[in-house]
């Protein structure tokens, strides 16, 4: 499902907001100004929750079939929805679905998840469900802020701040619970706080910790426990983080202004879709396609010395102001 991209992507994709994230967002970026951080934090931590059940068809598809009395259809989303582990922990109390409950289906499905929570472990994936939440959401706002300022407002500076002091804690909390039980597998956590095992680490601003971890994800890869695109894009931000040319092309500089634009230069750029395709990438185009970008190998290669000169810049920028 195309929603699992959005932990690893830079912040400036258009998503589809319905009125209520988008009203959440809005409060966030009130509390925000006014400096209201108690506030601020409440209304934020709601935002990625609305926003996912905007954004998967089955739990929409679910709703509509509710409201046809399609009431088959409706469990066969749910139990898609379940598949994927979304909603297991509010799903039974939602409202959304209260005209299901005097149904026989219900009761088999109600089963269903308890028996699915039941394989887990539940206080290692609440954690990490927690920490997902915090990371997605303050990437919303930071997200709908950049759509109105630039990075020198004092909003945007704000939110940088609170989504790096999330993305330290974050880390923090994956660290200790790989550095405890290793890089547990969707089998033992589920498939949402597995990738948030990655996400932690993918979005600490830290080489070091980076580095560290990914021989750990590799490992895991390997045994099944974490999947293939988890390490190409870690792969591509270490290099990325260290100045170097990318592996898979999955990293990217997006700005407002296309002329400064680009993507990270890439070590092997005539095989880049045929490595993306070994680890389940759609192909670059695809994806660059969704940030107003694209991908052609002669044109890259012709405008590979504005890409390389503006790389260059970013790295020095970086470097002075971690000396600073």
């Amino acid at each position: 499902m195309k929603i699992r991209f959005l932990i690893i992507l830079l912040f400036f994709i258009s998503f589809t907001y319905s009125q209520n994230s988008k009203q959440l967002v809005d409060q966030s970026i009130i509390f925000l100004k006014n400096n209201d951080n108690l506030k601020f934090d409440q209304t934020r931590d709601k935002v990625w929750g609305a926003f996912l059940k905007e954004n998967i068809p089955y739990y929409n598809n679910a709703i509509e079939n509710i409201k046809k009395k399609q009431y088959p259809d409706a469990f066969k989303n749910l139990d898609s929805l379940i598949s994927e582990d979304y909603f297991i922990d509010t799903i039974l109390a939602d409202k959304n679905f209260s005209a299901l409950h005097h149904l026989g289906n219900w009761k088999k499905f109600t089963h269903q998840i308890k028996a699915k929570k039941s394989k887990y472990n539940n206080d290692v994936r609440l954690k990490l469900l927690e920490v997902q939440s915090k990371d997605q959401s303050i990437r919303l706002v930071y997200q709908e802020l950049k759509k109105t300022y630039t990075d020198d407002n004092d909003l945007v500076k704000s939110a940088r701040e609170k989504m790096k002091k999330i993305d330290l804690e974050s880390a923090d909390i994956v660290a200790k619970t790989v550095n405890k039980y290793g890089w547990l597998g969707k089998d033992k956590i589920g498939k949402e706080a597995n990738e948030t095992l990655f996400l932690g680490i993918q979005h600490i601003d830290d080489l070091a910790v980076q580095s560290k971890y990914l021989p750990t994800l590799k490992d895991a890869v390997i045994k099944g426990d974490a999947e293939p695109w988890h390490l190409a894009f870690l792969t591509d931000r270490i290099l990325m983080n260290q100045g170097k040319k990318q592996v898979y092309g999955t990293q990217k500089i997006m700005t407002k202004n296309p002329e400064t634009s680009y993507i990270i230069p890439l070590e092997n750029p005539e095989k880049v879709d045929e490595l993306r395709k070994e680890i389940g990438l759609d192909p670059l185009n695809d994806d660059l396609q969704e940030d107003g970008l694209s991908w052609n190998l002669e044109d890259y290669k012709k405008d590979l010395p504005r890409i390389e000169k503006l790389y260059k810049e970013r790295v020095e920028m970086l470097s002075k102001n971690k000396s600073m």
